[in-house]
């Protein structure tokens, strides 16, 4: 289940780390929170204008290395969500 509201502090104060789109929210709060735990950072998500917006505090290149090292699961999750050939041209963008 998807939390109702994002850390206020996240939102306010956070550095815009990755954006993304089409996957479900529910696969989305599971990604960040794994970004989070393996970054030992503050990382937390919103939706705006139907795009996935991730945004971290603290240490900001640890947040980017867990990003990295977690990206083919993120690209799993858009081939379950667009299908394998739209997966290959929706990728997210990492700030």
């Amino acid at each position: 289940m998807v939390k109702e509201r994002c850390d206020p502090k996240v939102y306010k104060k956070g550095i815009h780390v990755f954006t993304t789109h089409s996957i479900p929210s529910e696969k989305i709060e599971e990604w960040v929170k794994k970004i989070a735990q393996q970054s030992g950072q503050k990382v937390d998500w919103h939706y705006f204008a139907g795009r996935a917006i991730v945004k971290a505090l603290g240490n900001i290149e640890k947040v980017r290395a867990a990003i990295k090292e977690l990206m083919p699961e993120h690209e799993q999750l858009m081939k379950e969500a667009v299908g394998p050939d739209l997966a290959t041209i929706c990728r997210g963008t990492m700030y």
